[in-house]
């Protein structure tokens, strides 16, 4: 993810989002941010 720019706006986007939305409820900020790093994983699989 360090190399793709993309990637790194989208993990951020997800971050803030996800930051927002859950600010209070650190299992659901997390359970967030991991579905995004997967579909960046599989993306950069591919």
């Amino acid at each position: 993810m360090a190399d793709d720019e993309s990637a790194r706006d989208a993990y951020l986007a997800a971050k803030l989002e996800a930051a927002r939305r859950w600010r209070d409820d650190r299992i659901a900020y997390a359970d967030a941010k991991t579905e995004v790093i997967v579909r960046l994983m599989q993306r950069a699989e591919s």
